[in-house]
């Protein structure tokens, strides 16, 4: 089947206002215990000012948050939460040789001598917790047709509809955490799409009242006229067992993720078996972590497997909106996708990056938006 792979970036969601990294970075260099609250169920999230259980509730583990947020700036004024989460990450995987962590934890017990989480721990909460207030940021559940989102977009709609309606399959590669493609996809468009997870014959559901609501998980069901690879995970993707083998389920925001259970057979018996495990989302943060996970995690390593596959029968890819400077990607597309094919870049400033060396590489323009790309424009390139 001929085929047309998109890349989305960051600035694909731009038009929904949904947060940047820019946005993330400012968010969380000037993070205060009172921003907060950690539940007694171990899930963070922002609060409003003045909020009654912010006084008590897991102090010692927002002071240190705080704490450490606060030296890492002094150190780092030019705060980037993808390289904060890779020096929280080293430090974590360092922690028994790391003299820096040594110091950091001794100086915060100064003037917290009641703190009663060691210092492993309190680097694990704090790698959790931002991860959990990155999903807190950039989940946005704002109407579509609330400030005329969906026009923005559906130029872009109209777009995969006429390519569909070619015999093109449409894969869509994105970068992106947040729950935007998905819902312009389910609104706007008459096509349905895969996205790797399946209900069908699923073993997981949430009770919520008296209803059993099932959610859910992946299954590498990439079959559909439009696919939808997020590369870099999602806000709501959930691992179910840390451990090998590991279930990926999709939970949307509105359902309590502690009322998960799965149904299973035990001695010859049918049981629901109620799952404890869930506590952050499945997504990827930190510039090297990112990539170390796409060569380790089993569920990265399949994606990025499919990646590099489709990129090599497609017969363009479209960039949109995505920076350019991933370095590993851009090496796989190079590596895989076809040298006589055209890559298309739009919504990105032509600047002096690699990347627009190649020769198969058309810039669309510096002043042109994605409501002025048009299937001509595409069909001139194929």
């Amino acid at each position: 089947m001929k085929s047309i792979s998109f890349i989305l970036g960051a600035g694909f969601s731009a038009y929904a206002q949904i947060a940047d990294r820019k946005a993330v970075n400012e968010k969380l260099k000037n993070l205060k215990a009172k921003d907060f609250i950690i539940s007694t169920v171990s899930i963070a999230y922002f609060i409003p000012e003045n909020y009654p259980n912010s006084k008590w509730l897991n102090v010692n583990e927002r002071n240190f948050i705080e704490y450490f947020i606060a030296k890492y700036v002094s150190n780092n004024p030019d705060f980037d939460y993808e390289k904060f989460y890779d020096y929280c990450m080293n430090l974590y995987k360092n922690h028994s040789t790391s003299t820096e962590l040594n110091v950091i934890y001794n100086e915060y017990l100064q003037d917290h001598p009641y703190h009663r989480i060691d210092k492993l721990n309190s680097i694990s909460i704090l790698i959790r917790t931002v991860d959990q207030l990155i999903d807190s940021i950039l989940y946005n559940d704002k109407d579509l047709f609330e400030n005329g989102i969906i026009d923005k977009y559906q130029n872009f709609l109209k777009i995969i509809e006429k390519l569909i309606d070619d015999g093109y399959e449409i894969n869509l590669f994105t970068l992106n955490h947040d729950l935007l493609l998905e819902r312009l996809l389910s609104t706007g468009l008459t096509y349905t799409y895969a996205d790797g997870f399946q209900y069908f014959k699923t073993p997981y559901f949430i009770k919520q009242g008296n209803q059993q609501i099932r959610i859910s998980y992946y299954t590498k069901n990439f079959n559909s006229q439009i696919n939808i690879f997020k590369l870099h995970g999602s806000i709501d993707n959930y691992i179910i067992n840390y451990s090998e083998p590991y279930d990926m389920v999709k939970i949307p925001k509105q359902l309590n993720l502690l009322e998960i259970y799965r149904e299973q057979e035990v001695d010859s018996k049918h049981v629901e078996v109620h799952l404890w495990t869930l506590y952050k989302p499945s997504f990827l943060s930190g510039d090297e972590t990112k990539v170390e996970k796409y060569k380790s995690h089993n569920y990265y390593l399949e994606l990025f497997k499919e990646f590099c596959s489709r990129l090599s029968k497609a017969d363009m890819l479209i960039s949109i909106g995505y920076g350019l400077m991933d370095s590993e990607i851009n090496k796989m597309i190079f590596e895989h996708f076809p040298e006589d094919k055209k890559i298309l870049v739009v919504k990105r400033s032509k600047t002096d990056l690699d990347f627009f060396k190649s020769k198969n590489v058309i810039h669309f323009g510096d002043n042109k938006e994605l409501k002025d790309l048009t299937v001509d424009d595409i069909k001139k390139y194929l």
